[in-house]
């Protein structure tokens, strides 16, 4: 039977996932008609019997996985699609507007590597509550309280016992850090384009912008800014469209950021690390970064992150937002 003769079997009315699946139903195909070539006459019948009912149940799984959604068994989504699809969920997001006398409030939760001083042969691997109240002058304040102190790896605290064993910073102890007019700054996203090309340009090459080389660094930046409460909906998207260019970009769908909440995944990596995106999978807010580092030194590899827990505008220094 000619491959002409099997497609019409397998297509009916239902439009097959890709090239791929075609082939491999095909090739299923192929194997069965094989096998009634080589029958006997008296074979023949109940033999092509079983071939139509094959092609049914395969036609009906392609069925199942197209209508099925994505991550699931669904159709494949390609990467830079998904990623203009939460662009263009996050337009929802309304952008925090300040009056004079207000302040952004934001809380984020961060796990990242400490070195005591210059002169510390070992890194400390530290959790951190931080909240901030910014006004738009650029005063306000920060409380940081750090929750866990450990060590980045087995060589860093053998390297702390040879050092004597030197005290490690305290936990559950806030520290205080005010800030007067022009001190606390965002990203000037006045200057941000919103055509795609020319912001990736922006990040790729503006000095006030930029960051290290590649497609893990280029990420990084963009969650840097997509945390940013004051985004207008036009730069938002234009930072997802900048996500959906890069090449090595991933999607993943049923992930969990670090707190437990459900998300979906945006991925890059390149020479320096791995930099991970997490989007709620309902409006496209991300609720927090990743960052793996590549072993170095002797020493395994680590992954710093941070989790997005809260923010909105209050009216003084230690308000908190309402639920």
């Amino acid at each position: 039977m000619s491959d002409h003769k099997i497609d019409e079997l397998l297509r009916g009315n239902v439009p097959l996932e890709s090239p791929e699946a075609r082939e491999r139903a095909r090739l299923r195909l192929r194997a069965a008609i094989a096998l009634e070539e080589a029958a006997p006459a008296r074979h023949r019948r109940r033999l092509l019997s079983l071939i139509a009912a094959a092609a049914a149940v395969v036609v009906g799984l392609l069925l199942l996985q197209i209508l099925l959604p994505p991550g699931t068994g669904g159709p494949h989504v390609s990467a830079a699609e998904e990623i203009r699809r939460l662009g263009r969920l996050s337009i929802a997001q309304s952008p925090l507007q300040l009056g004079p006398n207000e302040y952004i409030y934001s809380h984020y939760r961060e796990y990242t590597k400490q070195s005591p001083s210059d002169e510390a042969d070992y890194t400390l691997a530290v959790t951190t509550d931080v909240e901030s109240w910014f006004a738009k002058d650029g005063s306000g304040e920060r409380k940081s309280t750090d929750s866990q102190v450990g060590f980045a790896s087995p060589v860093d605290r053998n390297n702390w016992l040879d050092a004597g064993s030197p005290a490690l910073p305290a936990v559950g102890v806030t520290r205080s850090d005010h800030f007067v007019a022009g001190d606390l700054r965002y990203f000037d996203i006045g200057r941000l384009p919103t055509n795609p090309t020319d912001l990736r340009g922006v990040l790729e090459e503006d000095p006030d912008f930029a960051g290290g080389e590649g497609d893990a660094n280029l990420l990084v930046r963009i969650g840097d800014l997509l945390s940013q409460e004051n985004l207008s909906p036009e730069l938002r998207q234009a930072l997802f469209e900048v996500a959906a260019a890069i090449p090595s970009a991933t999607v993943q769908f049923g992930v969990e950021d670090h707190a437990g909440r459900a998300a979906v995944s945006v991925m890059a990596p390149d020479e320096s690390a791995v930099t991970t995106l997490f989007f709620d999978p309902s409006d496209a807010e991300l609720l927090g970064t990743s960052v793996v580092y590549p072993p170095a030194d002797g020493r395994p590899s680590f992954a710093e992150w941070r989790l997005y827990l809260g923010s909105g505008v209050v009216s003084k220094i230690g308000d908190r937002p309402t639920a």
